[in-house]
């Protein structure tokens, strides 16, 4: 019931970054946003970092698990997913964001041992449906974007949901999730350094102030979010928090009607969102 709980909570933090990415990208190029709000992210764990972790875990081997994912998510999943919100807008990259699931499936079976029923795939199944319904052009969502772009959600789901499995493997040695969130924030960092430092990318870096602002406040809430999403991997099955915290979608819809208002919201929205609630429920069920 904890790990449900805390799947739930992450999902609620992830639906709210892309609404902040959403604002600091009126101001800001999105590698130098993914820097700010990883850098934040990293900042903010090494601080608590006295209080919570053991140093002594840097020794054991099964850190070069959480370093490997750190390579993945957050800086690979951040970077894509802020660069969608860039093209698509919060809400449909909060919807791919529902088939992070599905890539924590063949990991969590084959190296955890979780099991994997029908009912199981059934609820997996109108996820990808949901998916597919959501890339369909209409009125209600103009699709104005070339086909390509999705590879940007995909790419984020794929980094966010393939890491899961190692993660809990990874808490398994070490029961800390601030420690592996720690590690790989850290990783994170070094990569998103890395990566903005070359030269094609420093001419188009483009910050301010507000955008500063806006951007360390989504590294703030991914914290948060990873953290809650670590702690539920580390009490619960990956195949039981995954689906749970991939309700991004529906956190995103809540947060658009009753806050923020970024898009008009319209039947085919309810569609996904409806579709999504089912397939979650039937994996949380099982």
């Amino acid at each position: 019931m904890v790990a449900a709980l805390l799947g739930l909570i992450a999902g609620a933090f992830f639906a709210l970054t892309t609404f902040s990415q959403r604002r600091g990208l009126a101001d800001t190029d999105g590698l130098s946003g993914a820097l700010y709000s990883i850098g934040t992210m990293a900042g903010c764990l090494w601080l608590v970092s006295p209080f919570f972790v053991n140093y002594e875990w840097f020794k054991e081997p099964i850190v070069f698990i959480f370093v490997i994912t750190g390579i993945l998510f957050p800086a690979s999943s951040q970077t894509a997913q802020i660069f969608s919100v860039q093209r698509l807008g919060p809400t449909l990259t909060s919807a791919f964001g529902a088939l992070a699931p599905i890539f924590a499936v063949i990991p969590s079976v084959l190296i955890l041992g979780e099991a994997f029923n029908l009912q199981t795939g059934l609820g997996l199944a109108l996820i990808v449906s949901a998916m597919i319904y959501s890339t369909t052009g209409s009125g209600k969502i103009p699709r104005n974007w070339p086909i390509w772009v999705l590879v940007l959600p995909l790419g984020a789901s794929l980094a966010r949901g393939i890491t899961q499995p190692f993660t809990k493997l990874g808490v398994l040695e070490i029961p800390s999730p601030i420690f592996a969130t720690m590690v790989q924030a850290t990783v994170s960092l070094g990569v998103i350094l890395l990566v903005t430092s070359l030269p094609v990318n420093r001419k188009a870096r483009r910050i301010n102030f507000e955008g500063r602002i806006w951007f360390c406040v989504t590294g703030l809430l991914i914290t948060c979010g990873i953290l809650s999403l670590n702690w539920a991997i580390s009490l619960g099955d990956v195949l039981l928090v995954a689906p749970i915290a991939s309700l991004v979608p529906l956190w995103a819809l809540a947060f658009n009607v009753l806050i923020f208002r970024v898009e008009t919201v319209g039947l085919r929205h309810l569609g996904i969102a409806v579709l999504v609630v089912l397939g979650v429920s039937l994996i949380t069920l099982r």
